[in-house]
């Protein structure tokens, strides 16, 4: 029996991502949701995703980065680059991002940064 959040996994590679459009596949996450997404890949692979990035991000390496660099240090950081995204998005990649609000992780940096 599929629980809900197989029927999810389902639901998003099969009614929102198009494997015909193309085998190549981003998704964006914080590692709080990795476990998750392990499956969800897993999944991806079975129904014909070739090939699949993982952009992973961590809450609270990136608060710490935020808060300890420049604005223009963070333009060039390594960690915030994402020419992977335009890479795939010359692919015409299928593109899933999650997000994950955590109340209060961001108060204390400055909007400039974000």
């Amino acid at each position: 029996m599929k629980t809900k959040e197989d029927k999810y996994i389902e639901l998003l590679l099969k009614k929102c991502m198009d494997v015909n459009k193309s085998k190549s596949l981003l998704i964006s996450y914080n590692s709080i949701n990795s476990d998750f997404v392990e499956k969800l890949v897993k999944k991806a692979k079975r129904i014909g995703f070739k090939d699949i990035f993982l952009d992973e991000k961590n809450l609270t390496k990136e608060v710490k980065l935020l808060n300890e660099l420049t604005v223009e240090e963070i333009k060039t950081h390594s960690y915030f680059n994402e020419e992977k995204w335009d890479e795939y998005a010359k692919k015409n990649a299928n593109f899933l991002m999650f997000s994950t609000y955590v109340p209060g992780a961001m108060e204390d940096i400055p909007s400039e940064k974000l």
